[in-house]
């Protein structure tokens, strides 16, 4: 289209996209104009930089990032695992430990990680957690244990786009609420909850009574992840999430995955799943790669690179 003196606008939150096909690169932050670079000028670090460059220095997510974590006892353990066309000999996860699940299109780890919490699919395994044998896994069971689970497409699969942030937030756990044991709605203690997890996850809203709609992406994710952290304090001691900034900001990214982190830190272990290898690399202690449905060998931190996540997802042993 440039060949016929077409003149295009690209907007993309894949910086190697938008470095790759653009001529000019112009930043903007916070509704306001920062700079229009070259392409063939300007890194990706340093378009990250003008992004993120905030008064009053880094931002929440990158504070909690840097919270240390201790790993602990076995939270999760499944043996002989199989839920549709996914096996899976044996999966473990601790306390205060984020696990990335890897594969191209298909190879099982979306369905694996869903399968953890709904049992959609599952035909047999022994499941433990915290040590305790689990005789099935249904949704309703998980969530009373302690489990929670952040799907992906936020919009159809865990917020209600027609509620505003204060109903996404109680959704979960409306009885916290509530006066005492009566079951009858305290709107006060409703909004000064979703209060408390607004400025938490530094959701970005008008008020809790703003809907759910009109959010950016970045912020709607953050309330598909506070409504279960609303009235539940440190309830949950496996949380499992499934793309968690899909179609998000680079700013919002970098503040979901410092939540998680400092989730972690708190005690929580974490499951991700995610198409975005940076990400996996960025927050997991280690990954596990599937490959037509089956899990390979765990690659360990230190192994991380591009190269060993693409070839191991390829089914390549290196």
């Amino acid at each position: 289209m440039p060949a016929r003196g077409v003149g295009i606008v690209l907007i993309s939150h894949f910086l190697s996209e938008v470095k790759a096909l653009s001529d000019r690169i112009t930043v903007l932050r916070d509704g306001r104009h920062v700079s229009t670079l070259a392409s063939v000028e300007a890194s990706e670090a340093q378009l990250v930089d003008l992004m993120l460059q905030r008064a009053g220095g880094a931002g929440t997510g990158t504070a909690a990032a840097q919270v240390t974590r201790t790993i602990g006892d076995a939270v999760l353990e499944l043996e002989e695992w199989k839920a549709g066309a996914v096996e899976v000999d044996r999966f473990a996860i601790r306390s205060g430990e984020i696990v990335g699940l890897i594969g191209l299109t298909g190879a099982g780890h979306f369905g694996f990680a869903r399968s953890i919490y709904t049992g959609e699919g599952v035909v047999r395994g022994e499941t433990r957690y915290k040590g305790q044998s689990l005789r099935s896994v249904n949704a309703r069971d998980m969530q009373k244990r302690g489990v929670a689970f952040i799907p992906d497409q936020r919009m159809e699969n865990a917020l209600v786009a027609d509620w505003d942030v204060r109903e996404n937030l109680a959704m979960v756990h409306p009885q916290h609420a509530t006066f005492g044991s009566t079951g009858v709605l305290s709107p006060r203690k409703e909004v000064h909850e979703a209060n408390e997890i607004m400025s938490l996850l530094n959701i970005k809203a008008h008020s809790s009574a703003q809907m759910i709609k009109d959010l950016s992406g970045g912020n709607k994710q953050k309330v598909s992840i506070g409504k279960w952290l609303y009235g539940a304090g440190e309830r949950y001691s496996l949380m499992i999430f499934i793309e968690p900034t899909e179609g998000v900001d680079i700013g919002a990214k970098r503040e979901i995955h410092g939540h998680l982190k400092r989730l972690a830190a708190q005690g929580a272990a974490i499951i991700v799943t995610s198409s975005d290898l940076m990400e996996i690399a960025d927050i997991s202690d280690r990954v596990i790669p599937f490959v037509g449905g089956r899990a390979h060998p765990i690659i360990e931190r230190a192994d991380f690179s591009e190269i060993r996540f693409i070839s191991a997802m390829a089914g390549v042993i290196q």
